[in-house]
């Protein structure tokens, strides 16, 4: 494709149920590393763009900021429109919870007597007290059927529940999808601890947290 060539990209954004209301619009380097934000674009509007030929745009819901599109501009005017997909993809990113340190409440780490209400706090060296420094792998699953109202509810992986991956902590998986399929991970024991639904956005980021036993499933997509 010849570069710098005055192009005019033109984008429409369909009234749609299945997406957010407000697209925004964001030119994109060449290495793809460094996103500008230009301006947002409503449901049942269009927008004209003045850019070159050789440029990347990419257009991300203006609440959650999952991908909704992206262009590569032609050395031609070209015309694209928002629309939910049809296949999307999940990627999953598990934060590896060593990296929370708990502190009980009743002291300080090294047993001394915590602070009162403004009283001076000097530096100390003292690391704080870890109450669990294990953290293990996690089972991706596709869930083969599940109704809103089992969601929360602890149960266990079943036997109709495909494997699609496994996660490690402070890793990474991409999982292809359609709208409305239900991904849940399980720890070692089956027990499901986290679980979300895929929406109508092309490409989509989800934070895991593994809900300890007895705890409310984190809030999801759901």
């Amino acid at each position: 494709v010849e570069k710098g060539v005055p192009v005019t990209l033109t984008i429409f954004f369909p009234p749609s149920q299945l997406l957010g209301k407000v697209a925004s619009l964001y030119w994109v380097s060449e290495s793809g590393s460094l996103e500008q934000w230009y301006t947002d674009l409503a449901q049942g509007s269009s927008l004209l763009q003045k850019t070159v030929s050789g440029e990347r745009w990419r257009l991300r819901d203006a609440k959650s900021g999952n991908h909704l599109l992206s262009v590569n501009v032609p050395a031609a005017n070209i015309t694209v429109q928002i629309e939910p997909a049809s296949a999307v993809t999940l990627e999953l990113h598990y934060a590896d919870v060593r990296r929370t340190r708990l502190i009980t409440p009743s002291a300080s780490p090294d047993g001394a007597a915590l602070p009162v209400e403004g009283e001076v706090l000097t530096a100390t060296t003292t690391k704080p007290r870890i109450e669990d420094d294990t953290v293990g792998e996690l089972r991706v699953f596709k869930a083969a059927a599940v109704s809103e109202d089992q969601f929360g509810a602890g149960r266990l992986i079943g036997i109709g529940d495909r494997q699609v991956g496994r996660l490690a902590p402070d890793g990474q998986l991409h999982v292809q999808l359609t709208p409305g399929d239900v991904l849940m991970t399980a720890d070692a024991t089956g027990r499901v601890c986290f679980e979300t639904i895929a929406t109508h956005e092309l490409h989509q980021h989800v934070n895991v947290f593994c809900a300890p036993l007895g705890e409310e499933l984190p809030a999801t997509t759901r």
